[in-house]
């Protein structure tokens, strides 16, 4: 009696676990959670059975309707278990489930109440049949869940249920287990119950089904497992009634009770059921209808493309028929054999055309050139078009053809269907206009040809302003490399001797490519030689030139980065001044930097702008690279990290020992065109190299250096990383 007890006491814990888990669910709301019902229904079921122990009659009689809420509960949330739609008990039947239920348990208990006595017979009694009760919706719900599509939500659903089967079928059977058994049982399935709750998890039961017809079907079915169901728990009632005469007064009637609502509800499941099926036949008449229609609009689809393949055939024909006649520089005179040696190639090949007419005529329909083949009226034309297109791009002497026409007549294909609409014969227009601009273009290519000569001329003036030859100091040398990115280019390099003591550098940019770019350049060269007669510093160079450049770049919305370096060849220095040129790279065994010389404004930015002037003290060997900033165009938009890279490559350079008396002029020269022509060029490249006499011994340069050479370089044009301009 004890560990019975204890047992009871344990199912109460547990249904306060089951109801902690259902505060984890979304759907607590209206009732409608089965680990809240289930959960409620287990404590009034171990609340039930503690009653029942005691000794006290009215205390057991206490007991009566805990356990008709413990049936209650736990039928509710099997009609309320969270199947998809199809697969749910109609409202319906879960009230009359419950009047069912509720019915016969409270007839059963007015008659034994009347009789004074309850015992263990009418409590194990009602606790089979209310629980046979509660077995025909936990069958149905699991045959219907297997109806759904395979999932982990199906699986949760499935363990729940077989949970639930389990404790129902132990509380109606265990008054007729041995003890040990019976004990074991509860305590089992009661943990079981509370596992089953914690994988059923979040379960929304949303599973969806794919169309109208799996819907009705899997409603249909499902209602059809209920029916027999029912139909089964019906017949064994009235088969106990009959076949059992130990049963009580009360029993038989609340049995006759309980055979009368499953007829009813039977009835009314079956009636249910047949409109189900009317639907299910509306369904499938529906599927049919929808298949007819897919049908037709698939041989639609095979006619509409049967037909396009043969106008692909025609589109192929007239493709050949091009390739057939050689393009020749077209004259007003021989336009006409052109036209007719269209119409025949197009007529030979496209089968179908009976009659093909082409004609070039004015805008007041005088007809200047025209070609037709074939006869018209045939007896199979199926179809007969006219086309015209209005053309007013022909030049003289044909500006007075205003329009292409084209009439044709077509016959049937070989499978008795249409092969050419008026599309096919628009398409023919647009390749007369077509081949005849292109053959005027092939008489108007031999003027590019003659412009280009003039560009490849201009090309090789531009290459003589550059210089060629090294320069060579007593405590210096420097060296160009230039690379434009079209035949001519906006770069500008020059070193120019004023006088013994002192040389001018100069690398400068103008904005943009090409001729334009080239012809500023060119200008740049005319001015600094007029400055440098009246200036030596480079900062007033600088000035001077703006002043000098600044309408002529405003008109044309151009400007122009420099750097200007005076070289003094007593004090051994170097005088700079910036004007948003990109910051030279600086070499030597003790500095290896990009040099922060302060920078103005661009030439022709703004018309009085002022630089600032640096200098360089050249106390130790160096190597110095001033360049535009084409050398920098593959760094993206990170030009800053990509000069540094150039400084660290180059530092490596010039620390290697130099191989087969390699020059370092050559060197860095050779290293420049190897790091800048793998990939295709965007921008103009100009670089001037500078060496600063060595010391003896100086680990950077080999002692060839010191000898003058002359710089001849037939480098292919780099590839270029852009840099944006201090």
């Amino acid at each position: 009696m004890v560990l019975i007890a204890w047992i009871y006491l344990l199912g109460i814990c547990l249904g306060g676990c089951i109801l902690w888990e259902a505060r984890k669910h979304a759907k607590v709301q209206n009732g409608n959670n089965v680990s809240l019902l289930q959960g409620l229904g287990m404590i009034a079921w171990g609340v039930g059975h503690l009653l029942l122990l005691q000794s006290w009659m009215w205390v057991q009689n206490l007991s009566v309707p805990v356990f008709l809420a413990f049936y209650v509960l736990f039928l509710w949330s099997l009609h309320r278990f969270p199947l998809p739609a199809s697969l749910s008990y109609e409202r319906w039947k879960a009230v009359m489930d419950l009047s069912m239920l509720i019915g016969i348990y409270v007839v059963i208990a007015i008659f034994n109440w009347l009789s004074k006595d309850i015992d263990n017979t009418f409590t194990d009694f009602m606790q089979l049949y209310s629980g046979l009760l509660l077995f025909v919706p936990a069958l149905c719900l699991l045959a219907g869940n297997e109806l759904t599509a395979k999932s982990p939500t199906r699986t949760s659903r499935r363990k729940l249920l077989l949970a639930t089967i389990g404790f129902l079928a132990v509380v109606v059977i265990h008054p007729y287990l041995p003890v040990f058994a019976r004990d074991a049982a509860l305590l089992t399935v009661s943990i079981g119950l509370w596992l089953g709750h914690r994988w059923y998890g979040k379960i929304d039961g949303n599973d969806a089904f794919d169309s109208t017809y799996e819907f009705l079907y899997a409603k249909l079915k499902f209602s059809y497992y209920d029916g027999i169901v029912i139909l089964i728990l019906m017949i064994g009632t009235a088969a106990s009634l009959i076949l059992i005469p130990e049963i009580p007064f009360e029993g038989k009637v609340g049995l006759a009770l309980g055979i009368l609502l499953c007829a009813n509800r039977f009835f009314l499941s079956k009636r249910c059921n047949h409109q189900l099926l009317n639907e299910l036949f509306l369904s499938v008449n529906q599927l049919e209808e929808n298949y007819s229609a897919q049908l037709l609009a698939l041989q639609e689809k095979n006619s509409q493309l049967t037909q396009l393949l043969g106008l692909n055939r025609n589109y192929e024909f007239l493709l050949n028929a091009r390739n057939d006649i050689q393009i020749r520089p077209v004259t007003a005179d021989s336009l006409q054999d052109l036209v007719e040696e269209l119409v025949g190639n197009w007529y030979a090949r496209v089968h179908t055309i009976t009659f093909l007419r082409l004609t070039l005529e004015s805008e007041e329909g005088v007809m200047y050139h025209g070609a037709q083949l074939g006869a018209t009226d045939h007896p199979g034309v199926i179809l007969r078009v006219t086309e015209q297109m209005k053309v007013d791009d022909l030049p003289d002497p044909m500006k007075l053809i205003r329009f292409v026409t084209l009439t044709a007549e077509v016959k049937a294909g070989e499978s008795g269907e249409k092969e050419l609409d008026p599309t096919f014969f628009r398409f023919l227009l647009l390749h007369v206009h077509d081949y005849i601009l292109r053959c005027l273009d092939d008489r108007r290519s031999v003027a590019f040809r003659g412009l280009e000569k003039e560009m490849e001329l201009a090309q090789r003036l531009q290459s003589l302003l550059v210089p060629r030859e090294q320069l060579t100091l007593d405590r210096l040398i420097a060296r160009t490399v230039y690379s434009p990115v079209t035949y001519v280019g906006g770069d500008y390099i020059d070193y120019i001797r004023m006088d013994e003591r002192f040389t001018c550098f100069i690398v400068a940019d103008v904005s943009g490519h090409g001729l334009p770019a080239s012809l500023l350049a060119t200008g740049i060269r005319s001015a600094v030689r007029a400055v440098l007669q009246k200036s030596c510093a480079p900062d007033e160079i600088l000035s001077r030139l703006n002043q000098l450049l600044y309408d002529d770049l405003s008109k044309t919305r151009s400007f122009i980065t420099m750097l200007v370096m005076v070289y003094d060849g007593v004090e051994h220095k170097l005088r700079l001044s910036r004007a948003g040129h990109p910051q030279p790279l600086y070499v030597s065994a003790t500095k290896q930097v990009v040099l922060p010389c302060a920078g103005g404004v661009g030439l022709g930015l703004l018309p009085n702008s002022t630089y600032v002037s640096e200098d360089l003290s050249l106390d130790e060997s160096a190597m110095m690279l001033v360049y535009t900033d084409g050398l920098l165009d593959r760094g993206g938009s990170n030009n800053q990290a990509y000069s540094k890279k150039w400084l660290e490559d180059l530092t490596v350079l010039l620390g290697n020992p130099a191989v087969n008396c390699i020059s370092t002029m050559d060197r860095v020269e050779a290293f420049l065109w190897e790091k800048t022509r793998n990939l295709p060029q965007t921008d103009d490249i100009s670089v001037l190299i500078m060496q600063f006499q060595p010391l003896e011994n100086d680990p950077y340069v080999h002692s060839g250096d010191r000898s003058p050479s002359v710089y001849s370089s037939n480098m292919p044009n780099a590839t270029l990383i852009k840099e944006v301009k201090p």
